[in-house]
């Protein structure tokens, strides 16, 4: 199979965050920096072993560029020498000039749940680093609509990257909340690893990566 699925998490999963709000904030920008750090750095180690994808091989599409993980994979992969098609909404949106601005060319899919603009990102890509996914910290978005746009934003970018018919390697960003369900309340020790599967999601996020994973 063309796709490799390289599943990315922390080692170890918090049993909660302090209920005090300013440790909440702090103690989640810091796991957020340390998640986006661990999957920018797996992500390109992914997209080069074994080195089916070279930088001079050609471009590789990352989706969800504009993100705080995608950015961090996109720059990465910059740094590395990879030519990089950063996929966003609004290619001309001001925010997203830091992008252009680290060299990666800008293409529009607007929407997960569209067909529109993905044939066009995927064209001549000989590999894919698949990040976007809905958040909704605020839970303003219906469940229903964050696990379709989850499982049918992964299954569109699998397809296409089949159909475009040059994607030698798909790696395809995981997260704790599709990893750590009920497993450390059965066996206190649990050390979290590829293999573990959130068997008890909770939220729209949760339920919504863990079954794009399926």
């Amino acid at each position: 199979s063309f796709a490799l699925r390289k599943r990315l998490q922390e080692q170890r999963c918090s049993k909660g965050l302090s209920s005090t709000p300013m440790r909440c904030s702090t103690h989640l920008a810091s796991s957020l920096a340390c998640a986006a750090t661990l999957t920018l750095l797996s992500t390109a180690a992914a997209m080069a072993a074994p080195r089916t994808v070279t930088p001079g091989s050609g471009p590789v599409l990352v989706t969800g560029a504009s993100g705080l993980v995608g950015a961090n994979v996109a720059n990465q992969l910059r740094k590395e020498g990879y030519t990089v098609r950063a996929a966003v909404r609004d290619p001309s949106a001001e925010k997203n000039e830091f992008l252009r601005a680290m060299g990666c060319e800008l293409v529009r899919v607007p929407d997960l749940l569209s067909d529109e603009g993905w044939a066009e990102a995927m064209a001549g890509c000989v590999g894919l680093a698949h990040v976007a996914s809905p958040v909704d910290i605020a839970g303003n978005t219906p469940e229903d609509v964050m696990i379709s746009q989850a499982v049918e934003g992964t299954e569109r970018a699998l397809r296409f990257a089949a159909e475009a018919g040059t994607v030698k390697r798909v790696v395809v960003t995981a997260t704790m909340a599709s990893i750590c369900g009920s497993q450390r309340e059965k066996n206190p020790d649990h050390l979290w690893s590829e293999l573990d599967k959130n068997d008890a999601p909770q939220t729209g996020y949760s339920k919504g990566k863990t079954a794009a994973e399926a």
